[in-house]
């Protein structure tokens, strides 16, 4: 019996002394890999795992070399706030922001604590689209700040394209009036001329007369003259035709156009047919 109650205290130490084991190993390793993570400059996980080295029951050596390296990194982790706006200034709070893949939590234009170096800062708003810029924080710098713009600028809006211009009225390829009209006085002086030759067919087996004969004549003079006549008729409406198809808008206006006139005179017992402009 003495013996057994000799072991009873031993046996408390040892199970006292396990948990105090483990908490000296935890505390050891957070020493190291704080160390790590400061040389690796990720100084944001390396404040983490020194604050629990200088918090725990750490052998006096390590909680004392744990303080001392968490003032140094404190001081060496920079601070940004970021911010988005539209252009024109107008700032959009309700933005989303992620920092290398990573949502950036909390209210915009607040400063957080980031690693030094280089970061891929995203921005996506419902309305304004997205946008990705790449930033630079230095080290133990505070307070640094960075604006991404996103969308169009606050006064601006979509334009519409302006219409097309209406068609040239100079450029159409239908006749003008003035030609339509000729092209009208061409037909039927060919009608005209055709009706007359028929009917001077028909009379010449009739012909019994000097009166019969003269009449026989003036058909067909009349019908010669109809054909001219309509041959003259379609040589202008297709002259007037060429003239205001190949004008220029810009240096001839409706008033000249409308001024070119049918010229029609007289000529060694015929008839002269022209086209003059009047001044």
């Amino acid at each position: 019996m003495l013996l057994v109650f000799a072991l009873l205290p031993s046996l408390g130490y040892a199970q006292a002394s396990a948990p105090e084991e483990a908490e000296k190993l935890a505390c050891i390793n957070a020493h190291a890999e704080g160390q790590e993570l400061r040389n690796a400059k990720k100084l944001a996980k390396a404040k983490e795992r020194l604050i629990e080295c200088s918090t725990r029951a750490c052998p006096t050596p390590i909680l004392r070399e744990c303080s001392s390296l968490l003032t140094e990194v404190m001081t060496e982790l920079p601070t940004l706030a970021l911010s988005v706006n539209r252009p024109g200034g107008e700032a959009l709070m309700d933005a989303k922001i992620s920092v290398d893949g990573l949502p950036w939590d909390g209210p915009l234009g607040i400063a957080r604590e980031i690693d030094p170096g280089v970061h891929e800062v995203r921005v996506s708003h419902p309305l304004h689209g997205e946008a990705t810029r790449v930033i630079t924080v230095l080290e133990g710098k505070k307070a640094q700040s960075a604006v991404l713009e996103i969308g169009l600028p606050s006064d601006s809006t979509p334009k519409t394209p302006p219409p097309p211009p209406p068609a040239d009225p100079g450029r159409s390829l239908l006749p003008p009036t003035g030609a339509f009209v000729f092209f009208g006085l061409s037909v039927a002086a060919f009608a005209t001329g055709t009706a007359l030759g028929i009917v001077s067919l028909d009379l010449e087996d009739t012909v019994a007369t000097q009166a019969d004969l003269d009449e026989l004549e003036t058909l067909r003079l009349g019908a010669d003259i109809s054909f001219i006549g309509g041959g003259a008729f379609a040589a202008v409406g297709v002259i007037w035709w060429i003239v205001d198809a190949t004008s220029d808008p810009g240096l001839i206006d409706e008033s000249a156009r409308s001024a070119v006139k049918l010229d029609v005179q007289p000529l060694n017992g015929g008839v002269w047919f022209g086209l003059r402009v009047a001044q």
